[in-house]
């Protein structure tokens, strides 16, 4: 989900300028976590969302949505009152991370 920094490791300057997304992909994986979790943060929206490797024992993990702005310590769940931006930034996440051990289904 990243760019590569090779070209630039190697003391050359990069093929092609990276591409500008607008958002921003995190993974976090714990031994504290009971799954993998992922964050995508688009202007003011931070969107999360658990991976599914377990998902008999953990399955029920739903999305999460916070409005960093108002809400910068995450207290206030937003994703059952703002369904379409959880469907917006899910499918923005699931374009970026694809498919692997870890894939968001």
């Amino acid at each position: 989900a990243g760019e590569s920094l090779l070209p630039l490791l190697r003391g050359g300057a990069p093929g092609q300028p990276p591409r500008r997304r607008g958002y921003i992909v995190s993974q976090y994986h714990s031994n504290m976590g009971n799954t993998a979790s992922y964050c995508l943060v688009q202007g003011r929206l931070k969107y999360v969302a658990f991976g599914r490797a377990l998902n008999r024992t953990f399955g029920s993990y739903g999305p999460q949505l916070f409005d960093l702005e108002s809400d910068p310590a995450e207290v206030t769940n937003l994703a059952r009152t703002r369904p379409e931006e959880v469907a917006r930034l899910d499918a923005l996440l699931r374009a970026e991370l694809g498919s692997g051990e870890n894939r968001l289904s």
